[in-house]
């Protein structure tokens, strides 16, 4: 566990980051596919892991800091995977609304 904590902080957000987004790959797979349990597991699995990375960045900033970048990153990675991957489209007023969510976002870690 230490080998972790002396990583550094944006090794350990991105790490923390793409874990979870991979996880959030597998789950939408799943979904698509419920009877692929393998699927479900591999996503809890991928969000276990991902959240070994967050906690351990705790040490190294506040927890409000860390949750707000963890937040935006998730957002643009899930969209991403969302929008390139499975093809989802997002309607205007959908895009509206998560850039209106991702400013306030950035607002609320504005010290």
């Amino acid at each position: 566990m230490s080998y972790i904590s002396n990583m550094p902080i944006g090794v350990l957000l991105s790490a923390s980051v793409l874990i979870t987004v991979l996880g959030d790959f597998f789950a939408k797979y799943w979904s698509t596919a419920p009877s692929k349990t393998s699927l479900y597991y591999l996503a809890m699995g991928c969000w276990m892991l991902a959240n070994v990375f967050f906690i351990s960045s705790l040490l190294k900033k506040p927890l409000v800091t860390m949750g707000l970048m963890f937040t935006l990153a998730n957002i643009v990675g899930f969209t991403l995977v969302g929008f390139f991957v499975f093809g989802e489209s997002i309607s205007t007023v959908q895009t509206i609304g998560t850039c209106v969510g991702f400013i306030a976002l950035v607002l609320l870690g504005i010290n």
